[in-house]
């Protein structure tokens, strides 16, 4: 993305950098820790604002606007943000910043920032093993007696249960400002080798998570997943899994129910 940036003539190169994964500090277009980050500055002759049209009139094609800034009263500063589409399973944000203000000499600060953010792949590890022949789930207080409790066998079921779980992907490095914590329902569910047998694996979830959101928002990161197998805690997953066990036990997990 930064090597699209083509400067006018007669630019000249003031600093080139790059980080990626624990290296990026401060990441200056998104928070998003699993990323690799390039930026570059120049010294550009002309008025800012047609630097940044120039430059944006030559970026390869394929990208679009999401952003655009303007500097307070007096500022010469203007920026945009362009964006790729995400490449499923290897590539999330794919972002580029560009900026321009007036320096002192006449010229044009010119600088581009591109980050690109890499998908975490779900370890094979990390599943629920093919052993489980019964689900229970429940749905209550922390500390407090289930209201709702649920026993399901039907091998049918079992099998969508377990390929449900093990479709999610794990949450992704970042930092997202959450709603303050209060004490909800939680909704768990135990994958055992038979009705009462031993726990081979188990999920815990809010049971208000049932947001009709894409898996890659990060908003999810909030409702994640508690996932442990054999006794062993995994990374925490992500994504809607209280809608499809609603529909798949015909219940309403985040109400008391009488049946």
């Amino acid at each position: 993305m930064l090597a699209g940036v083509m400067p006018p003539s007669g630019s000249r190169v003031l600093e080139r950098r790059s980080a990626t994964g624990a290296q990026l500090r401060v990441p200056p277009i998104t928070s998003a820790f699993a990323s690799a980050l390039d930026s570059e500055r120049w010294s550009v002759p002309g008025e800012p604002g047609a630097v940044l049209s120039y430059v944006q009139s030559h970026l390869p094609s394929g990208s679009k606007l999401s952003g655009t800034g303007l500097g307070g009263p007096g500022s010469e500063t203007q920026s945009v943000i362009r964006s790729w589409a995400p490449v499923s399973g290897v590539l999330d944000a794919r972002l580029l910043s560009i900026e321009v203000t007036a320096s002192s000499s006449g010229e044009t600060l010119l600088s581009a920032e591109s980050q690109s953010q890499w998908v975490i792949a779900r370890p094979a590890r990390e599943r629920v093993p093919a052993a489980v022949a019964a689900v229970e789930i429940t749905d209550g207080l922390p500390g407090h007696p289930p209201r709702l409790s649920r026993s399901v066998t039907t091998p049918r079921t079992v099998k969508r249960l377990v390929a449900l779980f093990n479709s999610l992907g794990v949450v992704q490095p970042g930092a997202i400002n959450c709603p303050a914590e209060t004490v909800e329902p939680i909704v768990k569910v135990t994958f055992r080798t038979a009705a009462a047998g031993r726990a081979l694996a188990s999920a815990t979830v809010d049971s208000k998570a049932d947001f009709s959101w894409p898996d890659s928002v990060p908003g999810w990161a909030c409702f994640s997943v508690g996932f442990v197998v054999e006794g062993h805690r995994y990374d925490s997953l992500v994504g809607n899994v209280i809608s499809p066990l609603n529909r798949l036990l015909h219940v309403r997990l985040q109400r008391p129910t009488s049946d």
